[in-house]
């Protein structure tokens, strides 16, 4: 299967943050509330199977033989959210937060454009988690008898359990692996198959090793609440949804984005050397700068990749320019 390499990734991510930047304010509300939506399907599927045993409640000696059979199941199926989001298109918050800080530091957006694309994939993503977790799954009553009600409120009740700075950090390590290196790997591979096993196996590692996704929790604490759990939205507000959120900038925009963009495209001012004499006693100027980033650059509209150059900055021209460069490239 093609891929991009490492270096590829980046300019992907640069130019997919100006599509996005230039994209209507309403458009990034309803896209994000379809990712809202997605990643609470992923989430319900977590629950119903995980609360499933494969054996018998009265088998004790199952315990042994099954050691870890609820958590690959609870965190095998749940990427089916994030691949939804990728292959069939989505404004997800924790996926937008490595494509604007690398458009930010490349100077492609400005920050306004990134305030402007968080603030409203966040509010999509918060009332798609709300919509399923009371239509598709409370009202729905998928939740309504044992051992799913429990499970559910169990799910809820832990992730709202946690110390701030332990929810920090595991939203820290959950982005790192999901909108950081499941995302980016989707943008390594050029065929459906190959963006599904990009994104499966870091979103599975993070769900099994306990980590957060703000969206996510969205939606499983929302739904505990909605069943009855003793935690109150204030618990989720304090314990959950504002560490984990505040770690999953850290997680993606730090630890991917920055670490992408200082690796590949920004050029340290000690890398250039000047005056080098040449033996013929003239001067010459040496400049040994990294080599130039050259490579074929790919931006991503409704999941397709298009080999294109790289779009013009933004900040060069008005959107309406922008957006006719970019269509007349791609055409």
């Amino acid at each position: 299967m093609p891929y991009k390499t490492p270096r590829d990734l980046i300019s992907v991510a640069v130019n997919a943050s100006l599509v996005k930047s230039l994209l209507r304010w309403d458009q990034v509300v309803v896209l994000g509330f379809q990712a809202g939506v997605y990643m609470a399907f992923g989430s319900i599927l977590a629950t119903t199977v995980s609360a499933m045993k494969p054996y018998p409640e009265d088998d004790l000696a199952a315990l042994d033989r099954w050691p870890g059979a609820t958590l690959l199941a609870y965190a095998g199926v749940f990427p089916v959210g994030l691949i939804a989001v990728v292959v069939v298109g989505g404004e997800l918050f924790t996926s937008n937060i490595g494509y604007m800080i690398s458009g930010y530091l490349r100077g492609t957006v400005t920050l306004r454009d990134l305030a402007k694309n968080w603030t409203l994939s966040y509010l999509g993503n918060f009332l798609g988690a709300v919509f399923a977790a009371y239509f598709l799954a409370f009202q729905a009553d998928l939740f309504e008898s044992e051992p799913y009600r429990a499970h559910a409120i169990n799910l809820a009740e832990v992730k709202m359990s946690h110390s701030w700075g332990a929810a920090f950090l595991r939203g820290v390590g959950g982005n790192w692996l999901s909108g950081g290196v499941a995302v980016w790997q989707s943008l390594a591979a050029d065929d459906i198959v190959g963006k599904v096993l990009g994104i499966w196996w870091p979103v599975f590692s993070f769900m099994a090793l306990g980590y957060e996704h703000c969206i996510a929790d969205m939606y499983f604490c929302l739904i505990g609440l909605m069943l009855g759990s003793n935690k109150t939205f204030g618990d989720f507000l304090a314990y959950n949804l504002v560490p984990v959120t505040l770690g999953n900038i850290v997680g993606g925009g730090l630890f991917i984005a920055g670490f992408f963009w200082y690796l590949y495209l920004f050029e340290p001012p000690w890398t250039k050397q000047q005056g080098q004499q040449k033996p013929d006693g003239g001067d010459a100027e040496v400049a040994n700068a990294p080599p130039t980033f050259h490579v074929k650059d790919y931006s991503e509209v409704d999941g397709n990749f298009c080999h294109v150059g790289v779009i013009p900055y933004k900040h060069e021209g008005s959107a309406n320019t922008v957006t006719r460069t970019f269509l007349e490239t791609v055409k």
